[in-house]
């Protein structure tokens, strides 16, 4: 395998990066998340903004909050809150969990929780309410080698089948 890094994609030539980008839109959570990075680009993006914009002027995405940013305008210490340094813990006291029954409703403390009722948890780092904000706050960051996220690979659906392929040939070898 080649040696090719970040920098050697994004310098390719355009039709070679959407050939990549239509490659990787074959996983179906790839390709929300890059329709909602285009949704965000396009609305900070629009010719309606009445500020002229130099050309070298780049159009980035933040490795830490996923929001969009032109280059040239990150000096903001306070425009990017992301929250690194802790993990969401259920309150169980939260007015929010008062009817719920996890056999109705759902395990309380899972991600699908964490989306839909933010407010009956809390950050274990600072006792934040999980609506609120991060506990940092900084530039935005594009580069993703400078990412302060933990940075954890879950296996796609494609991945998954693969992986599920190939462990029924293993088994076909032992018989």
């Amino acid at each position: 395998m080649s040696e090719n890094t970040l920098d050697d994609l994004l310098n390719a030539p355009n039709n070679q990066i959407r050939a990549v980008l239509r490659a990787l839109c074959q996983d179906t959570d790839t390709r929300s998340r890059a329709l909602s990075y285009l949704e965000d680009l396009q609305a900070i993006d629009e010719p309606s903004n009445s500020r002229k914009r130099k050309a070298d002027d780049e159009l980035c995405i933040c490795v830490q909050c996923d929001e969009a940013f032109y280059k040239n305008d990150n000096s903001d210490n306070t425009a990017c809150s992301e929250q690194t340094l802790g993990e969401l813990e259920v309150d169980y006291e939260a007015h929010v969990w008062a009817d719920h029954d996890e056999r109705c409703h759902g395990t309380t403390d899972s991600k699908e929780m964490r989306e839909e009722n933010p407010e009956g948890f809390t950050w274990d780092c600072c006792n934040k309410p999980g609506d609120e904000a991060g506990c940092k706050l900084g530039k935005h960051e594009a580069d993703p080698d400078k990412s302060r996220r933990e940075a954890v690979a879950e296996p796609s659906d494609t991945d998954a089948d693969e992986l599920d392929e190939e462990d029924s040939e293993d088994d076909d070898d032992d018989e």
